[in-house]
């Protein structure tokens, strides 16, 4: 199965998983990996490409990208406004 169309199904059958990179990439990573996960952080992070895993850039810009093509995984209102809202200040230079 292609990561984007994990990323799908992850936000599909989970809707919290729309709203945090944090916890889709966990899901993600556990489908992927399930051992990594008792493996030490550190370690995982700094090898990710022997434990099969993408990085958390890559799970964030797929899930941008398949939240563009299906409307039914888009975030909550809530999340899309304060996303928004921080791509704009990104825009203007202002980082917070």
């Amino acid at each position: 199965m292609k990561l984007t169309d994990l990323i799908y199904e992850k936000m599909k059958k989970s809707p919290y998983l729309r709203d945090s990179d944090k916890d889709l990439y966990l899901a993600v990573c556990s489908e992927l990996n399930p051992s990594a996960l008792y493996k030490p952080f550190h370690k995982v992070m700094f090898d990710l490409k022997s434990y099969g895993l993408p990085s958390i850039e890559t799970v964030t810009r797929l899930r941008r990208k398949v939240q563009a093509e299906h409307p039914e995984v888009r975030p909550s209102d809530q999340v899309a406004e304060w996303r928004a809202a921080k791509e704009e200040m990104a825009r203007q230079g202002i980082y917070a």
